[in-house]
């Protein structure tokens, strides 16, 4: 079941590949700025890795959310929500302590 108050492993890894190809592009063009093309090349394909995993857990997403709205069996997301507890669980686990 999809759910928005649930976190998936599918969206960390969107994100962390996402966050991270954004960084390698960064640091590409400032070593093209810096004229070291050989390392500039290194970390512009390092940047379509990134960014091409991103975009192949970014389909898996697409196709859970597919199957699962046309009533199909869903495949796995990997449910992350006992591990990595929301803002509001945290402060309503907070208050219940004090």
């Amino acid at each position: 079941m999809t759910s928005l108050t649930v976190t998936q492993f599918a969206f960390v890894l969107v994100f962390i590949a996402a966050c991270a190809g954004f960084g390698t592009a960064t640091g590409a063009y400032w070593m093209l700025a810096l004229d070291r093309v050989p390392m500039a090349l290194t970390l512009l394909k390092a940047t379509g890795g990134l960014f091409f995993a991103a975009d192949m857990v970014g389909w898996w997403l697409l196709l859970s959310i597919m199957l699962a709205t046309v009533d199909l069996p869903t495949v796995p997301l990997f449910d992350l929500s006992t591990t990595i507890k929301g803002v509001s669980e945290r402060k309503a686990a907070k208050n219940h302590l004090e």
